[in-house]
């Protein structure tokens, strides 16, 4: 006799929230980077801001999932992004950053850049695949 598994509605929802959380960080530091990128260009999307906007109590709480679901590292470069564009922003609204809005813009445009590079290094890394080997 064959042991069966039972497939039932949590375990369904457990993979779709492991996958969830997986996503999560990229999409968002995508949202930020198209947000940024937009008002580069004079176009300001709110409603992106909103949706994408993460407060430090979710962020902890993401960084904490990426430890416990033992997520690889490229998953935390994103939230390492999220985390220094919003204390960037808490920054210059508690207490103002010397520089025009325009060179805050570039500031905020500039992190994309190292961490798209970081992200594809620790993700290049982590799927490489085997070398074929010639059998004798």
């Amino acid at each position: 006799m064959t042991a069966t598994h039972k497939i039932t509605r949590e375990t369904h929802l457990g993979v779709a929230t492991i996958y969830t959380l997986k996503v999560m960080p990229a999409m968002l530091a995508m949202g930020y980077a198209v947000y940024y990128l937009l008002l580069s260009f004079n176009i300001e999307l709110l409603e992106l801001y909103r949706i994408c906007d993460v407060s430090l109590l979710p962020l902890i709480f993401m960084y904490l999932c990426s430890y416990a679901f033992r997520f690889c590292t490229y998953h935390r470069v994103f939230l390492h992004y999220i985390l220094s564009s919003n204390i960037i922003e808490y920054w210059e609204q508690g207490y103002g950053i010397p520089i025009t809005n325009d060179a805050l813009l570039h500031l905020r445009l500039l992190l994309i850049i190292p961490t798209l590079i970081i992200a594809i290094y620790y993700y290049a890394t982590r799927h490489q695949k085997n070398p074929v080997t010639t059998r004798r």
